[in-house]
This record gives structure tokens, C-alpha cells and sequence, in this order.
């Protein structure tokens, strides 16, 4: 007999052990159907998998919307509504007749999709739900954040999941999770629910110019690109569509590029280029984005930014209902002015601004940047004679600037002042070269072109921190007074040259006597 008890006790814990089977617990509130049901306050753990990892303030809050009740008498689990939860069915027109029997009769195969195409899915209802909940602030349990999972110990039931979107940056479709109460043989249990989070993964990509255009590989900042002041460069913005419930009420999926006085906006509306996967949409003249059947799939449009009338913003909007494809892109022209920085950052910004939580006026901001340089060179013409440059500064010396040793391409003009400098801005990162086409008054003018590297700084790959500054370039140009020979050597060899000029002349001189003195000889002879 001891033994057979022995051998019961161990196989009774053993089932406590692997099933995690008790007796239910309960309170005294009873359901409204049924006035020997109590409330069952048995708790199980409600998982949340499948949460962006590096977002860690993505909090995410449980919404009950069922309660379970036991009869102990006819040993019955049944359900109610919560009052929160049957508050929303009564002022909804679609739900009002809504029962727990039709609840457990919808299907919910896409109950994490986003699919909220028919009200025959939990995903409508709670969508809709999850609507009220925004509007109508009520309280969820916040759910505890480890890594990618979201966890939270809940009483049975059945329980809509959110997230508190103003720190999410991903969009999220409605999640249900239920904590059912599963009876056998007079044990109980409630099971652990598990939910694999579905959510959109929203991009923003802001490119501009190419391959070419970049001087400075950073992991720090991005690339810096470079451009003379008036050149034009492409410019692209890139965005994943979010997968927005059909019932959702805000859609927001819009992208701006803020053009400050250092920028110009070179596209006209109808010639910005928008694609909605690989198609191309139609704009027209006026920024109408529309697709082949004629819906209008976005707006574009230029603004004055309130807060700085001389920036200008363009901004495109999307109506994400027309959207087939997963990815959008944005395509234009834009260039530096006169007013941009010599040698200094010139950031040109991009914004998208979408939904975060479709259940809300919430949204969230992806940012990019583009960081641009333009240069500029300094001419030094000074007399070749003075022991530093500019003893002797030389004005109104002209110089044509090329970028290419040939001398095809002409980039500019500069002339030197009164202080013999001359200053040409905005060029773009590169080797120059400078022909004299004017020589200051008394001056001979150069024979051969000045090569001078504008952009170049020897520890610019280097920085750590802010992007660097470039100081100006500089061309060094000496010029020698008209009738003045060359001095290429010391003062030994300039004795000896002259020396040398004197020889000749002499030999000359004695030459001609020589001549007269015979020819006179022979005038004589003649007569």
C-alpha cells in the first residue's frame, strides 16, 4: 500500500509539473448572464514576438476585452465582454448586436496581417476597437520590454495589443491574444499565448548625386559630396510604403526637401519624377500625381516654410489607397547659389512623415541629409622679383580658370585687385588650371598655365566628430616687368653674362672698323 501511494503521489506531480493544472481562483464579481459565475483571476503569460530590436522604447500596452467566469456547480467556463469593450459595441453601427458567440465565430487566420478587408474578421473589429481605444484614451496594462519580445502576466481572457506608437518608428498591425481556459478532468489551466508581431519595416532613403560627386568617404556622417554653385545634381528620395488597416484614420506618407538660400529647386512640378514601384506616374503642370486609371495618387507642391520665408520646401503627398507597389521614389533636380558656404557644410534636408499608429493623429519622422561642399581658389600675382609674395602687389591681372590641363573647358574668370589677390568661389572639389590672359601694366604675361588643387586636405579623411572646414586654394603667380631677363642663377653667373655682352659687343665694334679701314684700302688703290 505504501508503495501504490508513493508511486500516486510521484504521478500526481509529475501532471501538476507538466501541465501547470490547478484548481481555478476567482472573486466575487459574477457575470451578468449567470449569478454563480465568478470571474476567474487565474493568470497566464502573453507574449509579444517579433518587435523591432533596436527600437527599445517601443512600448506596447494590453487592452482586455474578455473576461472568463466558472461555474462550479455545472463546472462551465463561459465569457463576457469587458465594459470598456461593450461600451464600443453599443455606439458602433456595425457592431451593436455583436455577441461573444460571434466573436468566437469570426475567423482571425490574418489576425495579425493587417487584413481588414470584411467586418468577418477580428482584424476589422479590432480595428475598429483599437480606434475607440485612441479616441476615447483607455487604459491597457503595459507590457514589459525584453529585446524583440513584449511580455505581460494577464488574467484569462482575451486581449487586444497596441503600441504606444510615439516611439515606435514602425507601423504595426492589430494583435489579438487569448489566455483560454482549458478544462480536463476536473483540473484547470490558462494557457500561455504567444503572438508574432506583423508590422511594416518603413525606409527612408535620401540620395543625391553619384559616385562621381563624392570626395570624402565617413561612416560618421555620410558621404560628402561636392558641386560648383550653379551646377545641377540629382537628387532621390527613396520610402517603403506601410501597410495602413483600410479602416485606419490617418494614412499620413509624406516627404519634403527643405531648399535654404544656399539651394535652388531646378525641377518644375510636372518635371519631378515619382514612381510607384517600378512604374512611372503622370504629374501634371499643376503636381498631380496620377496613375493609369486616373486616380490621383499624390500631390506636389512648394511652399514657404512658416518659420523661414526664405526656405522653400517641396513637398510631395501620397494617398496610400492608390499605392500597388511596395516602395515609392522621388526624383529632381537642385543646385547650389551664390549664397551657399565656401568650403563649409551646405546641408540640404529631407523628411518623411507617416502614420505610426493608423489609430491616431500620431505620426513619426524619418530623417536624411545630404552634406555638400562647394570651394573656392585665391590668385597671388606679385612681382617675381620681391623676396615674399605681395612685397609688390600686382593688379588687374586676368586669369581664365579650366578644369582640364588642355585648356577646353573654361570654368571662370578671375582678376586680381588692388591687394594682388584674386578670389573665384564655387567650384567643385578638383585640379584647376590658370591661364593669364592679361598681365598687369609693365608686366610680361605667363607663358605656361598654374595647376592648383581646390577641396584637398591632407587629414580630411581623418575627422571624427563634425564635418571639416576647407580653407581656400592657392595659386601662386609671379610676374617679371617687360625687357627684364630671367634671373635662374646666382650672381656669379649674371657677372659672367654680362661680361659676355660686353665680349660681344666689342667683337661687333672691332668687326665694323675692320671693314671701313679695307675698304678705304681699296678706294685708294683705284685711283
Amino acid at each position: 500500500m505504501k508503495k501504490k501511494f508513493f508511486l500516486m503521489v510521484i504521478a500526481v506531480i509529475m501532471f501538476v509539473g507538466i501541465a501547470n493544472v490547478y484548481a481555478l481562483t476567482t472573486n466575487d464579481e459574477t457575470s451578468s448572464s449567470d449569478p454563480n459565475s465568478y470571474k476567474i483571476t487565474d493568470t497566464a503569460t502573453l507574449t509579444v514576438q517579433n518587435v523591432t530590436e533596436s527600437n527599445p522604447e517601443a512600448y506596447f500596452n494590453a487592452y482586455k476585452i474578455l473576461d472568463a467566469y466558472y461555474n462550479a456547480s455545472t463546472n462551465v467556463v463561459s465569457y463576457e465582454f469587458t465594459d470598456d469593450f461593450q461600451t464600443f459595441l453599443d455606439q458602433s453601427s456595425s457592431y451593436q448586436n455583436f455577441t461573444v458567440d460571434d466573436y468566437f465565430e469570426l475567423t482571425s487566420g490574418d489576425i495579425t496581417s493587417g487584413s481588414t478587408i470584411t467586418t468577418s474578421t477580428a482584424d476589422k473589429l479590432m480595428s475598429n476597437y483599437a480606434t475607440y481605444i485612441r479616441t476615447n484614451d483607455i487604459s491597457g496594462t503595459l507590457m514589459t520590454t525584453n529585446g524583440t519580445t513584449r511580455t505581460a502576466t494577464l488574467e484569462a481572457g482575451a486581449y487586444l495589443v497596441l503600441p504606444y506608437t510615439r516611439f515606435t518608428s514602425d507601423v504595426y498591425a492589430v494583435m489579438l491574444g487569448n489566455l483560454d481556459v482549458i478544462a480536463s478532468n476536473g483540473a484547470w489551466v490558462v494557457n500561455n499565448e504567444t503572438i508574432v508581431a506583423k508590422k511594416s519595416d518603413v525606409s527612408f532613403t535620401f540620395n543625391v548625386g553619384d559616385e562621381s560627386d563624392v570626395f570624402v568617404e565617413s561612416d560618421i556622417s555620410g558621404p560628402l559630396l561636392s558641386f560648383s554653385i550653379g551646377e545641377k545634381f540629382p537628387f532621390e528620395l527613396i520610402g517603403q510604403v506601410p501597410q495602413f488597416p483600410m479602416n485606419a484614420i490617418n494614412k499620413t506618407y509624406t516627404f519634403a526637401v527643405f531648399f535654404t538660400e544656399e539651394f535652388n529647386l531646378e525641377s518644375s512640378l510636372d518635371s519631378i519624377v515619382v514612381k510607384d514601384g517600378d512604374t512611372t506616374l503622370t504629374t501634371s503642370p499643376e503636381g498631380i500625381v496620377t496613375n493609369a486609371s486616373g486616380n490621383r495618387v499624390a500631390t506636389i507642391s512648394i511652399e514657404s516654410n512658416p518659420d523661414n520665408f526664405n526656405e522653400k520646401v517641396l513637398i510631395v503627398e501620397f494617398n496610400t489607397d492608390y499605392l500597388t507597389g511596395q516602395e515609392v521614389t522621388i526624383t529632381g533636380e537642385a543646385s547650389l547659389t551664390d549664397q551657399a558656404n565656401i568650403g563649409k557644410i551646405n546641408s540640404l534636408d529631407a523628411t518623411l512623415e507617416y502614420s505610426n499608429d493608423p489609430y491616431s493623429d500620431e505620426t513619426h519622422y524619418a530623417l536624411g541629409d545630404a552634406f555638400i561642399y562647394t570651394f573656392g581658389l585665391n590668385v597671388l600675382k606679385y612681382d617675381a622679383m620681391d623676396t615674399t609674395p605681395l612685397d609688390t602687389p600686382l593688379v588687374n591681372a586676368v586669369f581664365d580658370i579650366y578644369s582640364d590641363p588642355e585648356l577646353k573647358n573654361k570654368v571662370g574668370t578671375v582678376t586680381t585687385g588692388e591687394n594682388g589677390i584674386g578670389t573665384f568661389n564655387g567650384l567643385k572639389y578638383g585640379t584647376y588650371y590658370l591661364k593669364e590672359t592679361k598681365a598687369p601694366t609693365g608686366y610680361q604675361l605667363l607663358d605656361d598655365s598654374i595647376e592648383v588643387e581646390v577641396g584637398y586636405m591632407d587629414d580630411v579623411e581623418t575627422y571624427s566628430s563634425a564635418p571639416p572646414s576647407f580653407p581656400l586654394a592657392t595659386a601662386y603667380a609671379p610676374n617679371r616687368k617687360v625687357g627684364l631677363l630671367p634671373v635662374t642663377g646666382s650672381t656669379g653667373i649674371i657677372l659672367f653674362t654680362c661680361i659676355g655682352v660686353l665680349t660681344v659687343g666689342s667683337g661687333v665694334g672691332l668687326l665694323v672698323y675692320y671693314k671701313k679701314k679695307k675698304k678705304k684700302e681699296q678706294n685708294i688703290e683705284v685711283i
